[in-house]
């Protein structure tokens, strides 16, 4: 048993409106409605038709009662329809009057058509959404598929009158028709209310998971078990003992279309005692398997025999006689076995409800298509004493419920220390692999910062190579341009040596005719020092070519260029074997 299925419904609900205006068509399912509220706690409930309140305020009771943060709306119009009836202004008052002496902090009243509400409501918002307006099936499929985008993924939609198929009543044919589209739960007391999961949303738990998730003999059960707490609910409200009013008894003929109330027999009868019901068949049994109700409401009901006889001759056709043949026959609705029973001269079943089913088989047509007289021994009982060894029996279900789900909680408690042990030894080793993962990342991140590291050291390399390339280029353009200017430099420096040399040969030259012809000519002494001014400052303006030459030399030899380009004159010269 799973964890979220652990849910025990509670049945005590005591409504402080009950059965308002003497209409109690939903009293059944108010301990429904209540523990509903108590599990789910929803957030927003909206009701669709409320007439005089008492499934709307039942809500709002269990909302109060439970503390739920809950937010509650009624739409009606409050003026009847054709179903409910037509009323006069003082249904109104009474619940506004009710509304706002117990829940007027949380409810209210929206008097309006169902259409003219939707406005008033954003797309999945509402919890729980109650339908119980005009029943007809064109009526209650509009307002389900206009107000259902206003539901929440997962949120409930609950549909009254699900079971009733008399007059123009419709509800049940929508309620087929959705179980192609959701989770669907039904109860059958109290004109059937059925509970509608809309897809989608988080998974269900609890009720919810009890209602659309459980076996089908926990689902049983549950039905049996609020409809027994509705049944309750009367007696201690109303003091309601059905032994002195008569029971009805009604038999149905299969035609074309099923059973119907136009092939319908009626036979009345004291609840209580053991009795023989007769009932005439002036047109035998129909085509199909015939139907027998035999109370209108929840009940004991203990079956010694039945049989079918000629009208005419008396000649029994057919008979189910003892508890082993009539238990083989097919029930339906509301009734069902009562397992525990240990009679052993009748067969007892249980209705939890107002339409319980016994099936007989189909009979031969050739053979039953003629007056019949179908007898029934037969006990009913209705007071609610008689249905208290059914509540033992379920409250001994429900203890056995209880010690299994105890049993199982147990299990599931060693499980989960086994799951939780097996969990740590997971978390353990995932923390291993973690610490691994971020060793390897952190070695990876390493690797990768020194991989970066390299390949900025690379870029650096290779710009400062690029650098060093254009200096090369620059330095190497500079010495080329130095090696012209030095060139001509010495070029220029010989030919001022030369200039000088000359000059001093000129002048020794001079000095030596100077010094013949002084003897032999004779020179004015003025002619000759200006000639002898002229030839110093010529041999002085040489003197000073030299020097500026050699200044420009030296300054070319002592340049950082000249020091920088020394490595390239070294090769230059190497290469062109004139290594010095």
């Amino acid at each position: 048993m799973q964890p979220e299925m652990l849910w025990i419904p509670n049945g005590n609900f005591k409504p402080l409106r009950y059965r308002p205006g003497g209409v109690g068509n939903w009293s059944g399912h108010l301990p429904f409605a209540s523990d509903l509220i108590a599990n789910t706690r929803p957030q927003l409930l909206v009701e669709l038709g409320t007439h005089w309140g008492e499934s709307y305020f039942g809500f709002c009771q269990a909302v109060a009662e439970n503390n739920v943060a809950c937010v509650c709306y009624a739409v009606d119009t409050w003026t009847g329809e054709m179903h409910s009836g037509f009323y006069d202004e003082s249904v109104y008052s009474d619940v506004s009057a009710h509304n706002g002496a117990h829940y007027s902090a949380f409810s209210y009243l929206l008097r309006t058509k169902f259409d003219d509400a939707l406005a008033n409501f954003s797309d999945e918002t509402i919890d729980i959404l109650h339908i119980d307006g005009l029943h007809t099936h064109e009526a209650v499929s509009h307002d389900f598929y206009a107000w259902l985008p206003k539901v929440k993924a997962g949120g409930i939609v609950l549909i009254h009158d699900i079971v009733g198929r008399h007059d123009s009543f419709g509800v049940w044919k929508l309620w087929d028709e959705l179980a192609a589209i959701g989770d669907r739960f039904t109860f059958v007391h109290s004109w059937g209310l059925g509970v509608f999961r809309k897809s989608g949303g988080p998974a269900a738990g609890g009720v919810l998971a009890a209602l659309f998730q459980s076996s089908s003999e926990q689902q049983e059960h549950i039905r049996q078990f609020y409809s027994l707490c509705g049944s309750k609910l009367d007696c201690d409200y109303t003091g309601h003992h059905s032994q002195t009013s008569k029971i009805r008894a009604q038999v149905y003929l299969f035609g074309v279309g099923g059973h119907s109330a136009d092939r319908c027999y009626n036979v009345d009868f004291d609840p209580g005692l053991w009795q023989r019901l007769g009932l005439e068949l002036p047109s035998g049994v129909g085509t199909g398997p015939l139907r027998i109700d035999l109370a209108a409401q929840p009940a004991l009901i203990d079956i010694a025999a039945i049989r079918i006889r000629k009208a005419i001759d008396q000649e029994i056709l057919w008979a189910a006689a003892g508890p082993e043949e009539i238990e083989a026959l097919e029930v339906q609705g509301t009734m069902k076995r009562f397992e525990d029973s240990d009679e052993s001269e009748f067969a007892r079943f249980i209705s939890f409800g107002s339409d319980p089913q016994l099936l007989l088989p189909t009979m031969d047509e050739s053979r039953f298509d003629q007056p019949l007289v179908l007898e029934i021994w037969v006990r009913v009982g209705t007071e609610f004493s008689s249905l208290l060894p059914l509540l033992e029996t379920s409250n001994r279900l429900r203890q056995e419920t209880n010690r299994s789900i105890q049993e199982d909680k147990e299990a599931l408690s060693q499980e989960r220390h086994e799951l939780l042990r097996e969990r740590d030894a997971l978390i353990r080793d995932r923390d291993a692999s973690v610490q691994e993962r971020n060793a390897l990342m952190q070695d990876r991140d390493a690797r990768a910062q020194e991989r970066d590291a390299r390949a900025q050291e690379r870029d650096a390399l290779i710009q400062e190579r690029d650098g060093i390339r254009i200096e090369r280029d620059s330095l190497a353009a500079a010495n080329r341009k130095l090696q012209g200017e030095l060139y001509v430099c010495k070029i220029d420096l010989e030919r001022a040596n030369e200039d000088m040399y000359r000059l001093r040969a000129d002048l020794s030259e001079t000095q030596q005719k100077l010094d013949a012809s002084e003897e032999t000519y004779r020179i004015s002494e003025v002619e000759v020092k200006q000639q002898l001014r002229m030839l110093r400052e010529d041999l002085a303006s040489a003197e000073g070519n030299r020097q500026s030459v050699q200044n420009t030399l030296d300054a070319v030899l002592t340049s950082r260029s000249w020091r920088m380009t020394a490595p390239f004159r070294s090769l230059m010269l190497r290469l062109r074997g004139l290594d010095r």
